[in-house]
């Protein structure tokens, strides 16, 4: 009977039993031997999977010894064990486990992402001049941070003529003659450098900035781009005339283009835009920054180092080439700390203005925070986290700042060493320097935490059991990088730094959680002896602070609403800092780019952008001193961030996308 076969398989009856009912016996499939031998084999099947399962997960560094005759190996072992991470699994079993976890978790949760290809604008239409006006001289309209020291933006101009690069990538050029203004060309720098490069190149217009020498005979456009690896379709036949040597080798991911036009006769002009060009630069990463003082301009940028190829420099090295080849940072202007927190590099270039020929380069490798510029020197931060042991002997950990610093004195870069504080840095307003003192103020934010070990996973898991926030002033003494002065937790706790503005020996900080604030003056004079007021406070923040004449600072942000647009002035009483004049905008919202706001302390002026009922608008204030009052609120079409605005001789000339307006204001 098959039941009978069936349960003497399964071991549930023997023979005998069988043999009582009088059903014929079959033989038995295996004799007591070879289930011996079956039952030994399982085991010994079962000890080498586990033997398998249970090896350690190979956890080792790709093998890199055969650069180890590059100048560059140093660098390239630090890059090699941070991008190559130690995998989180302890042997091969928490490998398959994690894999079988990833499979179902991709099959339920299953998604697409679209991409979007940046458009290239058509060539804008090009207005003849009437007459050429004597030549003229540069004329200083952005509120720079360090007197002096000249930043990019979007418009320049000189006494007759303004340059106006749009957030489409048009330069746009003016005459200047109150209501006989007009525009005079419009030339596309995006679709030149597109066709010049080739369809791989998307020109990133949201950061492209200008410079104007003194004489004002020339025009440095400077455009980061993004360039898609090579299995992107084939360049365009009608390539531009662009020298092949001014491209990168291999150069997908961001990328820098400079280029210096002569606009010595912008009235009388009808040459292409490929007439114009006296120089060109291309270095690697994308932009940070820049600044002129004299005739040189300091280049600031960030390489990511992402997929390292150490068989190409090009893919961990930064690169610049100036129209004689591709070179990478020299090893003697690398710098890093002791354990990466990055593979991403801060790169500092110096070119001449015109000609734009490389004179030096410095790379940071393992910074990517902020950059400020003062007259001497360059300093870089990078944030990374520090653990510690709290006074209730639980364990934590705090955010913490590294500034190194890079002299260019005599145009020739040197590296200064580097100093550590506690928070970390805001933006470049954050930080100045005065007589030898770098000030710099920093967002506190510390943790206590629970660890926990994933024995599934092999990993460790940080929760955060409980934080706080404040804010610190720091004096650092830039011969020694030594800490000399401080003001550590001065903000209410859970507050954080909004903006920071120095003016001199005084130092204007606010802190706000939420929409609440208060407004910080310190007195510097004697860094010993710091003396602190305050506002106490007050509904709102201010994201920008200017200072606006002896003891006066004038801060933009936020109201009681997020969508209400408030403009505070303070001023310095005895004991504290108080605030005596206001306007605000409801529903209504304002640009965070401080370039956009016109600043003009002699005149009284402050101008900017803002979003009222869906229209954008632009708004010219008068500060007295004592009240703001509004002289021009005006339709202006364009994103407010790429506002842009003067006021001269009564006029105010006013510069959006696709639109130019000349406004009398008396």
């Amino acid at each position: 009977m098959k039941s009978d076969l069936f349960f003497r398989a399964m071991g549930q009856i023997d023979d005998e039993f069988i043999a009582e009912s009088g059903t014929r016996v079959r033989p038995r499939l295996f004799s007591a031997s070879r289930y011996l031998a079956v039952a030994a084999s399982i085991c010994l099947a079962v000890l080498a999977l586990s033997l398998i399962l249970f090896l350690p997960y190979d956890s080792s560094l790709p093998d890199i010894s055969r650069y180890s005759q590059s100048e560059y190996y140093e660098v390239m072992e630090k890059i090699n064990a941070f991008t190559a991470k130690k995998p989180p699994y302890k042997n091969n079993f928490q490998f398959l486990a994690a894999g079988i976890d990833r499979f179902f978790s991709d099959f339920l949760f299953f998604g697409a992402r679209q991409k979007n290809d940046a458009a290239i604008p058509e060539a804008g239409e090009s207005l003849s001049g009437t007459s050429s006006a004597p030549q003229d001289q540069y004329q200083e309209i952005t509120d720079n941070q360090v007197a002096g020291i000249i930043e990019g933006d979007r418009l320049k101009r000189s006494q007759s003529f303004a340059f106006y690069l749009d957030e489409n990538g048009f330069l746009n050029v003016y005459s200047l003659l109150g209501d006989n203004s007009q525009r005079l060309h419009s030339f596309s720098v995006t679709e030149y450098l597109s066709h010049a490069l080739d369809s791989r190149a998307y020109i990133l217009t949201h950061s492209a900035e200008i410079f104007l020498s003194e004489d004002a005979k020339t025009l440095t456009v400077i455009l980061p781009a993004f360039r898609k690896p090579k299995s992107s379709p084939s360049a365009p036949t009608d390539r531009a005339d662009f020298a092949e040597d001014q491209m990168i080798s291999d150069p997908a991911g961001d990328l820098l283009y400079l280029l210096s036009l002569d606009v010595s006769d912008p009235a009388n002009t009808d040459d292409e835009i490929s007439d114009l060009i006296k120089g060109s630069f291309c270095v690697s990463g994308n932009y940070l920054g820049a600044r002129k003082i004299g005739s040189s301009l300091l280049l600031l940028t960030q390489f990511h180092c992402t997929n390292p190829d150490f068989s190409k420099e090009e893919s961990f090295l930064p690169q610049t080439n100036d129209g004689s080849g591709s070179k990478s940072i020299p090893i003697s202007q690398i710098t890093f700390p002791d354990e990466l927190t990055s593979a991403h590099y801060t790169v500092a270039v110096r070119l001449e203005e015109g000609s734009l020929s490389l004179k030096d380069s410095a790379a940071f490798l393992s910074y990517t925070g902020t950059v400020y510029v003062s007259e001497e020197n360059i300093f870089v931060t990078r944030s990374y986290t520090e653990p510690y042991e709290r006074e209730n002997g639980r364990s934590g950990q705090r955010q913490m700042s590294e500034i190194s610093g890079l002299g260019y004195k005599d145009g020739i870069f040197r590296f200064l060493g580097s100093v550590s504080v506690e928070g970390t840095v805001l933006n470049q307003y954050s930080m100045d320097e005065k007589d030898g003192i770098l000030r710099v103020v920093t967002s506190l934010s510390e943790s206590e935490i629970e660890t926990k070990e994933d024995s599934l996973r092999g990993v460790t898991s940080i929760r955060i059991l409980s934080g706080n926030r404040s804010a610190s002033l720091y004096c650092i003494d830039i011969q020694s990088l030594e800490v000399t002065a401080s003001v550590q937790r001065f903000a209410p706790e859970g507050e954080s730094v909004r903006s920071v503005r120095f003016d001199g020996d005084t130092a204007y900080v606010c802190t706000a959680i939420q929409l609440t604030d208060p407004v910080f003056v310190f007195d510097l004079s004697d860094p010993n002896h710091i003396k602190i007021k305050d506002t106490g406070t007050i509904p709102g923040f201010s994201s920008s602070l200017i200072q606006f004449g002896p003891g006066i600072v004038v801060g933009i942000g936020v109201g009681e609403s997020s969508d209400t647009v408030k403009i505070e002035a303070y001023r310095e009483s005895t004991d504290s800092l108080e605030p005596f004049a206001s306007l605000e905008f409801q529903e209504a919202y304002a640009s965070g780019e401080y370039k956009s706001y016109l600043i003009s302390r002699e005149q009284g002026l402050i101008g900017l952008g803002l979003i009222k009922g869906g229209v954008t608008r632009y708004v010219l204030i008068l500060f007295d001193q004592n009240e703001f009052r509004i002289l021009l609120d005006t339709p202006l079409s364009g994103d407010c961030s790429y506002h842009r605005a003067f006021a001269e001789d009564g006029f105010c000339y006013l510069f959006g996308t696709d639109e130019f307006k000349v406004k009398f204001i008396g």
